[in-house]
């Protein structure tokens, strides 16, 4: 039988209080803190939750931080770093991390993963799936279809910094080109000699702290040996967490669409468009053309070049009607969702397109993320092919 440490007890009720501006809190909070660092020893002492002086202390602890908090700052502010529990994880402070979505303030926190693989040289697919609560499949599936065609983008993009620091280097964005599509799959603008625009790079320095959820239920029901559990960004497999990062870094440097006019923050993440996220990867200029109303065989040549070229491709499923609802779930897919394209293949005749779904399964948890749909399943779902 499984049994949880009291801390888990106390920290969760402590960071599930959203709380209230000034009051006499200072005694009540200290004393918490000791019955915290009791839980810690007897943690570190006895490599178990078995002692009722650590139990009897993490109630007490829970209570007196409670009733502390009650009278207190934000526990976003008050919480900051005053703990590194038992099993290594540290909760920094707010004020150095790009914004939370509005009225997150009480409920998430900030906390490092012990052992976290931040930075990789060679990502796989697995390690990127959007699992949290802002709807940034634009940049999930950027980022899949990098793992796929080019990992050489993901290794760079974040580099770890001898003070524990992140640094996350992209580029600039700017609004895709529209394009006409060729007989033979080539892509050209409205001026056929203009060429695709380069942006400037730029970096920012992160902590290596990512948004936690801190709901009451997180620490004893659920399987993480950590108090806090991911909430905003794409879940790494086990403690790979390059995913979670970009997306911070993302959040942090902020990027202007038609969803958030401007100023950094998670809010950005919204909506995000795979074309702008692809030229934060890439440095250069997007394409884009309309699926819908286009000659088959030239989508298939296009996909096709882009695809065999190790080009970055993804796909935008139609916006939510009855009509085009009911043909996306008769193939498994959701409208108004990204997809990476990861190829073609013709087989008896047939022209399919490999897709994946950046959720991590195919359809509400079910089948492989990573699927194969015919050329008109394509055409009848997709509205915009992006591709850099």
């Amino acid at each position: 039988m499984t049994c949880h440490s009291p801390k888990i007890w106390a920290l969760t009720l402590v960071l599930a209080t959203s709380v209230a501006p000034t009051g006499h809190a200072g005694r009540l909070q200290s004393a918490g803190k000791k019955g915290l660092a009791t839980i810690a020893r007897a943690n570190r002492a006895a490599k178990g939750f078995d002692r009722p002086q650590a139990f009897a202390a993490g109630l007490l602890g829970a209570a007196l931080l409670y009733a502390g908090s009650m009278a207190g700052p934000a526990i976003g502010d008050q919480f900051g770093a005053l703990i590194s529990d038992a099993k290594g994880t540290v909760y920094t402070s707010a004020a150095s991390e790009p914004r939370l979505l509005a009225g997150d303030a009480g409920s998430v926190g900030w906390s490092t993963m012990p052992n976290a693989k931040l930075v990789v040289t060679a990502p796989k697919l697995d390690q990127i799936n959007q699992t949290g609560q802002i709807g940034d499949c634009g940049l999930d599936a950027t980022l899949a279809s990098a793992v796929v065609k080019r990992p050489q983008l993901i290794a760079n993009a974040l580099v770890k910094n001898a003070d524990g620091t992140i640094t996350f280097k992209s580029h600039e964005s700017v609004d895709p080109m529209w394009v006409r599509i060729g007989p033979d799959g080539s892509l050209s603008g409205q001026d056929p000699n203009q060429a695709l625009a380069s942006t400037a790079a730029k970096e920012v320095k992160m902590t290596a702290a990512l948004p936690r959820s801190a709901s009451i239920f997180s620490g004893w029901l659920g399987s993480s040996p950590h108090l806090l559990k991911g909430t905003y960004h794409a879940s790494g497999a086990g403690s790979v967490q390059w995913g979670p990062m970009i997306e911070k870094g993302v959040a942090q440097q902020g990027l202007a669409t038609r969803n958030a006019p401007g100023g950094a923050g998670y809010e950005t993440l919204y909506a995000i468009p795979a074309s702008q996220a692809m030229t934060q990867l890439t440095g250069k200029q997007s394409q884009w053309f309309l699926t819908v109303d286009n000659d088959p065989t030239r989508v298939w040549n296009a996909l096709k070049l882009a695809t065999d070229g190790n080009r970055l491709v993804v796909a935008g499923t139609h916006q939510p009607s009855w009509k085009d609802d009911a043909v996306a779930t008769l193939h498994g897919m959701f409208t108004q969702h990204y997809y990476s394209v990861l190829g073609t293949t013709e087989k008896l005749g047939i022209e399919w397109v490999t897709l994946r779904n950046p959720h991590g399964s195919r359809f509400y948890g079910a089948g492989s993320a990573v699927f194969n749909v015919t050329l008109s399943t394509y055409m009848a779902t997709i509205t915009q092919t992006e591709i850099n």
